[in-house]
């Protein structure tokens, strides 16, 4: 849409950190469904994280927009950059996204968290199998 085009001219050329027009984005984006170009803005933002920059958007808000559309990989991606890892793996096991389960497994730092992601997904993919 044209509102889109021009948030995403605001935020890519002028490089605006407001979150309000970072919160309009991600409103217009979960609303469109377009989830490749929601996917990309929320990874260049997560890069942004790396860097010890803000996250530009409110976090709380993009949850409940991806929840109310139903997109995911997006809800994935926010627990991820929330650092819920285990209901960012519960998410992804729950609609059979195993890689995505696996990757945010290996994300904590901490071991004992990391092994009982992995035990999780173990216990899940037996879950699967039918004696």
């Amino acid at each position: 849409s044209e509102m889109c085009i021009r948030d995403r001219f605001c935020i890519d050329k002028l490089e605006c950190s407001d979150k309000s027009v970072h919160n309009i984005l991600i409103f217009l984006l979960a609303e469109s469904g377009d989830s490749t170009r929601l996917y990309d803005y929320l990874s260049k933002q997560e890069l942004l994280t790396a860097k010890n920059q803000p996250i530009r958007f409110d976090l709380d808000f993009a949850l409940r927009m991806f929840q109310r559309n139903n997109l995911i990989q997006s809800q994935i991606k926010i627990y991820s950059m929330m650092k819920f890892y285990s209901e960012a793996v519960n998410l992804a096991l729950t609609h059979n996204l195993f890689e995505d389960a696996k990757k945010q497994a290996n994300q904590p730092d901490n071991p004992e968290l990391k092994k009982k992601l992995w035990l999780q997904i173990a216990v899940y993919m037996l879950s699967l199998i039918h004696i």
